[in-house]
């Protein structure tokens, strides 16, 4: 696991001021399996595995899944579902504690697919209560709550970055990376910060010379959606992604790290009848044979259709 905080964001209450503005980037993360789990329950289902991209991340993507299939059976905490009934994806989600994602509603031949992943790593001992603070523009002091941590500790240099890498042993074995990064530095595109993340656990080196021996870090709470649309497009066949979400939990506490993750997508599959509902909004043209100009070009989003009927 590896956790990148931008530097303007987190300091070691030492005192020290880093004068910098208040951050600028919103938080964000990148959980690629649960993804993935929707991208191979989808293979299983059709009984193929040619995906064909609609764009660069879906290609970058697909290098990617080769070693991710391989993978699967070392993630116990990783389950997924394929079905044609929306409302079987949803009960999935549902019962793994995502009750509120929700894709709009499709008909057969069309199809879904939901992976969830649930890991919790336990710090070697339990942290003891500390505070993170840091200084803004006019020197304006703000504290955090955070974790002081002693056990499992290692020290690490990168080339990219002028502060130190700490990596934490958590009791089932995985290593919790944490590592200050400059906002400016900060790639824009998901899977180019999967990248980052990938060249730090790869490039980082031991420091001997100067190991800490105490961490402390901010506590973190953060629930999220990040925007996966980028799948949208991806085909198998004759058929397609048709929408695509995910949303992420993360916590860093005291007794350790947790994440929660949960992706869901639509499949549309061609090659016979099937029913369609538009739930989203959509354009309307209206034309006649021989004219130039069509006589109506409308987008219609919820602020036009009817009052709803129900919500739930």
């Amino acid at each position: 696991m590896l956790l990148l905080a931008a530097a303007a964001c987190m300091s070691q209450r030492t005192g020290t001021k880093p004068g910098a503005p208040a951050p600028k980037t919103e938080s964000r993360t990148v959980v690629v399996y649960p993804l993935a789990g929707c991208i191979t329950e989808a293979e299983g289902f059709l009984k193929r595995s040619d995906w064909k991209a609609a764009n660069p991340t879906q290609a970058r993507f697909l290098a990617m899944l080769p070693a991710i299939r391989r993978e699967k059976a070392k993630i116990p905490e990783l389950v997924s579902k394929a079905s044609e009934s929306s409302d079987e994806i949803h009960r999935f989600l549902a019962a793994h504690g995502f009750p509120n994602l929700r894709l709009q509603p499709w008909s057969p031949p069309d199809f879904g697919m939901a992976s969830v992943l649930k890991i919790q790593e336990k710090w070697l001992q339990r942290g003891a209560e500390d505070t993170v603070f840091t200084y803004g523009e006019n020197d304006d002091r703000t504290e955090y709550p955070g974790v002081a941590l002693r056990e499992g500790i290692s020290t690490y240099q990168w080339q990219a970055s002028d502060y130190p890498v700490v990596g934490i042993k958590t009791k089932g074995g995985d290593t919790v990376y944490l590592a200050e990064f400059p906002e400016a530095d900060l790639p824009k595109g998901d899977l180019d910060l999967l990248a980052l993340a990938q060249r730090l656990v790869k490039e980082k080196t031991a420091d001997l010379e100067n190991p800490i021996i105490q961490i402390t870090f901010p506590m973190v709470e953060l629930n999220q959606r990040p925007d996966v649309s980028w799948f949208i497009g991806l085909s198998i066949g004759s058929s397609s992604i048709a929408q695509a979400i995910q949303e992420t939990r993360v916590k860093l506490d005291l007794e350790g790290a947790t994440v929660e993750s949960a992706a869901a997508m639509e499949a549309t599959r061609g090659g016979g009848p099937r029913l369609y509902q538009i739930s989203r909004p959509f354009l309307c043209v209206i034309t006649r044979p021989g004219l130039s100009q069509p006589f109506l070009v409308g987008y219609f989003n919820h602020d036009s259709w009817h009052a709803p009927i129900k919500k739930s």
